[in-house]
């Protein structure tokens, strides 16, 4: 489903405001996707404004019941620095707790 987040933070004449956007969804019985953005503005007395923009696309594969894969591409743009550009390939093993907890 739909996620939102806003956070406000100030502390004496500076203040960040940031927005959280993000999308959950089941596209098939082993198939997962997210797509997450974030907005995020800095005004402070200390230093030079900044304007912050991510966006992040996964998607997550279940090949059997404890064997996952999964693809991740992420985008950050910061008006102070470079943008940057992340792109992740995990393959994970989750164990299972009910079998120890059987004994």
């Amino acid at each position: 489903g739909w996620q939102t987040q806003w956070d406000y933070l100030t502390l004496r004449d500076d203040e960040i405001n940031s927005i959280y956007l993000g999308i959950n969804k089941n596209i098939s019985a082993t198939l997962r996707a997210h797509l997450n953005t974030a907005l995020q503005q800095t005004k402070s007395s200390w230093t030079e404004d900044n304007n912050l923009f991510a966006v992040e696309a996964v998607t997550e594969q279940m090949i059997n019941s404890n064997l996952f894969i999964d693809f991740n591409a992420r985008y950050i743009y910061n008006d102070r620095l470079k943008d940057e550009y992340r792109f992740a390939f995990r393959l994970s093993y989750r164990f299972d707790d009910r079998i120890w907890s059987r004994q």
